[in-house]
């Protein structure tokens, strides 16, 4: 079970009656435990715009360069390999994506770098995804892809018009990349329609 301090009231009052350097001893111990909150409170606390700007900047750059390693590495292995590690390729750099988002809590840099993740995988293995049979580790990947779009489409819909309007042709081209491939049979299958989005 759980415990949480809404629950034990009392103990709420005992550390809250503590000495600020009590508190502050507690409060430490308890951030040094948490090396996501660690850096949080560091982009929080110590970093500005142009910090994000960097950050974004340096994991598009390790986005692009893990896509072109992967391209290499793809092209030497057997058929079911390959979806295997595209897959665990493309959760990997979402992970990253989810780490920056977490850290930020920058809506656009997390929108473009997702966008990215899925143009790269498009154009650099576009001949992958119009498999004539479809085995369970080809559907698997197809339908993360279908996942990411959708991850994709519920961050630009809240995004500000403004900011819409200026994405519009970059999400429009990944979105037309997939629907010439068998993704397209995944994102009806998940109940996704992109066909407004052509509006």
């Amino acid at each position: 079970m759980k415990l949480s301090l809404t629950q034990m009231p009392e103990l709420k009052e005992a550390i809250l009656s503590l000495s600020e350097k009590e508190k502050d001893k507690i409060l430490t111990r308890l951030i040094n435990k948490d090396q996501m909150l660690i850096k949080q409170l560091h982009f929080k606390l110590l970093e500005n715009e142009e910090d994000l700007i960097d950050r974004t900047k340096e994991l598009r750059l390790q986005i692009i360069e893990a896509v072109t390693l992967l391209t290499e590495q793809v092209d030497k292995i057997s058929t079911d390999r390959k979806y295997e590690i595209l897959n665990q390729s493309c959760r990997q750099l979402n992970g990253m994506v989810n780490e920056h988002a977490s850290i930020t809590k920058d809506k656009v840099s997390e929108f473009e770098l997702r966008l990215l993740i899925l143009d790269l995988f498009f154009k650099q293995f576009s001949n992958l995804y119009q498999p004539y049979s479809t085995t369970k580790i080809i559907a698997k990947h197809l339908d993360y892809l279908a996942t990411k779009i959708k991850a994709v489409l519920i961050i630009y819909d809240k995004l500000h018009p403004d900011l819409q309007h200026d994405y519009k042709n970059n999400l429009l081209e990944v979105l037309e990349e997939a629907t010439y491939t068998v993704v397209l049979y995944f994102l009806k299958v998940r109940n996704i329609d992109v066909k407004p989005y052509f509006d």
